[in-house]
């Protein structure tokens, strides 16, 4: 069973002091990504790694 939710990318906060993170390859926020492998841009190395990998496991 695959996870739907995907929260293992790499983060980076956005600023000091705040709670904000996001994706430290496409830079796009935590709160867009959701969780969501497809709220990644389509050019992270974390999206394209997880797609490939799951695509094995099918």
């Amino acid at each position: 069973m695959q996870p739907k939710f995907f929260i293992d990318y790499p983060q980076e906060r956005i600023e000091e002091g705040s709670n904000v993170y996001r994706c430290s390859i496409c830079k796009e926020t935590a709160l867009t990504i959701n969780g969501l492998l497809t709220n990644h841009k389509a050019s992270c190395k974390y999206r394209i790694e997880k797609e490939k990998a799951l695509s094995f496991d099918d």
